[in-house]
């Protein structure tokens, strides 16, 4: 006799430019998540969403055992596929539309982070922030509040202003330029982790800390995983630019304030399934949470998946302990 198999959707975003890297990426990670998900006995559809096909799609959300949300849409509209699931009750994996909501908003998030008295570092933003003075002669870096995968962000992301002023034209002047909202954030020289957590909201498991390590920058370089460091295999900053797992003994007291840092991050965000929370650190070696990711990649490169893979994970029991922490709406 044939088990029928389980019915699941595969559901990610509109694909706009296959030819971009960061959108490349979605396709590989796709094709990952699905041949994952049928080795795990499941039978995957695979759907794409935008705003023009929600209502049309609904019908075969409605009727899967679960909806594996692999939807990275536009930074800002990001929470409203995960609400609408919510609202008709359609289990879904990764985390809540308030947890992706709270995390996407870096301003917002950064402000729920001082308010929990987690180190985040001084910030500006010209729609919310009352003053830019405080960033005044300071390094900072400026980046964009709602997008990730580091859009935007290159060696001209990362300066020196001597003015409020000075520093508020400058964001305003990105913004119109690049249609998008920017804020800047104080630039913190020093290193750089990542902590990934898996499992169910209320049993997370810290995965091995990683460290991005940046080899033969100019002096005068800011240290940073731009665009290019992140996506454009023949840059500089990409080949100069590497992810380690491997620590010195010293280190112990410094990853362990890491993994507690993210594991209050993890609780108080809410999250569920899989994050992970980036950090700098600086030369008195504190800690600075530079954000958190309630929906990062996992397509078989990403740092996410080589901390799960540290740890002693196949990318199938990843993926196995990502679907037991589905959500299941009420």
């Amino acid at each position: 006799m044939t088990t029928r198999l389980k019915n699941v959707v595969l559901l990610h975003q509109q694909i706009t430019d296959p030819n971009a890297e960061d959108q490349l990426d979605t396709l590989v990670q796709i094709k990952n998540v699905n041949e994952a998900i049928i080795a795990l006995g499941y039978d995957p559809l695979i759907k794409q969403v935008s705003p023009e096909n929600l209502t049309s799609i609904l019908p075969e959300l409605k009727t899967a055992e679960f909806v594996f949300n692999l939807v990275e849409m536009e930074g800002r509209f990001l929470h409203l596929v995960p609400a609408l699931l919510d609202f008709y009750a359609i289990p879904y994996s990764g985390c809540s539309a308030e947890a992706i909501y709270l995390t996407t908003d870096k301003v917002l998030s950064k402000t729920v982070l001082r308010q929990a008295i987690l180190p985040t570092a001084e910030w500006y933003d010209p729609k919310t922030s009352s003053s830019a003075v405080p960033l005044e002669n300071k390094r900072v870096i400026v980046k964009s509040i709602v997008e990730d995968a580091s859009i935007n962000i290159d060696d001209s992301s990362v300066k020196t202003f001597n003015s409020g002023q000075a520093l508020n034209d400058f964001i305003l002047d990105r913004n119109e330029r690049l249609h998008d909202h920017f804020f800047a954030e104080e630039y913190i020289d020093g290193r750089e982790f990542n902590i990934s957590i898996i499992g169910p909201d209320s049993n997370p498991t810290v995965l091995p800390p990683a460290e991005m390590q940046f080899f033969n920058f100019p002096k005068d370089k800011a240290k940073i995983v731009s665009y290019a460091a992140k996506w454009e295999e023949t840059t500089f900053e990409y080949k100069n630019t590497s992810r380690t797992f491997t620590f010195k003994d010293s280190d112990k007291k410094l990853l362990d304030e890491l993994k507690q840092i993210s594991l209050n991050c993890w609780k108080l965000f809410g999250l569920n399934a899989y994050a992970r929370v980036d950090f700098r650190v600086d030369k008195h070696n504190r800690p600075w949470i530079l954000e958190v990711n309630a929906n990062p990649g996992i397509a078989e490169d990403s740092g996410f998946v080589a901390a799960a893979k540290e740890s002693g994970l196949s990318y199938k029991e990843m993926i196995e302990i990502i679907i037991k922490a589905i959500r299941i709406p009420t």
